[in-house]
Parts: structure tokens; C-alpha cells; sequence
């Protein structure tokens, strides 16, 4: 996944929707996957700055209130987005998420998520 970043970083506009989207099946999975984003994101920036200026991620999973969501996609302009399946289809649904600008789309467990 980084390497496919650093590979279009160029490309990617402030804003821009977002360009990758991780699918989870679990709340918490969601959550360890995002951390883990955020952590590597710090690491890279930290090596240098210049690197994945416009790169951020947001997590987007149920029990958390929609308004915030809605609010980090327009606002944030979240570029990771980390989330599980039935808040990603509710924001798709109520045009909160676009997909236009996704390259890559990752399903972890895929078997569970089409359950």
C-alpha cells in the first residue's frame, strides 16, 4: 500500500477524495489496521517530510456518530479510508463517500465481509 502511495503521491491532489479504501469486516480490526496506518504515516514523515504530503486516514466504523464522519470526509479530506463495511455502504449511500478518485481497494477477510 505504501509503496503504491509513494508511487502516485504526485498525482494526489489536497482535494482529492480519497484514493485507498480498506475494508473490515470487525470494529476492532478497523481500528488495529488504522493505528497501524497512522503509525507508519508518522514513521515515513518523520524519515521526511516531503513524502506523502496530502496523505492522512480516517476511520469510519459504526458506534461513532455519522455527523463526524460526513465532517472528516468534506473537511479533512481523508485520503485512507479504513472502515467497516456497513458505515462505508451508509456513507456511499447518502453520497458522503465518493469513490471517483480510489485506486486501490483492499478487503481483508474478504470470506466474512460478504457473509
Amino acid at each position: 500500500m505504501i509503496e503504491r502511495l509513494l508511487q502516485i503521491s504526485h498525482e494526489i491532489e489536497a482535494d482529492s477524495g480519497p484514493v485507498i479504501m480498506i475494508l473490515l469486516p470487525t470494529r476492532e480490526l478497523a481500528i488495529q489496521v488504522f493505528e497501524f496506518i497512522e503509525k507508519l504515516l508518522a514513521t515515513i514523515r518523520s524519515l521526511n517530510k516531503a513524502l506523502l504530503p496530502h496523505i492522512n486516514s480516517g476511520i469510519f466504523i459504526g458506534g461513532l456518530p455519522l455527523q463526524d464522519d460526513r465532517r472528516n470526509l468534506k473537511i479533512q479530506k481523508v485520503k485512507v479510508v479504513v472502515g467497516t463495511i456497513g458505515r462505508i455502504i451508509a456513507l456511499i449511500k447518502e453520497n458522503s463517500l465518493k469513490l471517483n478518485d480510489v485506486r486501490m481497494f483492499i478487503m481483508d477477510e474478504a470470506d466474512k465481509l460478504v457473509e
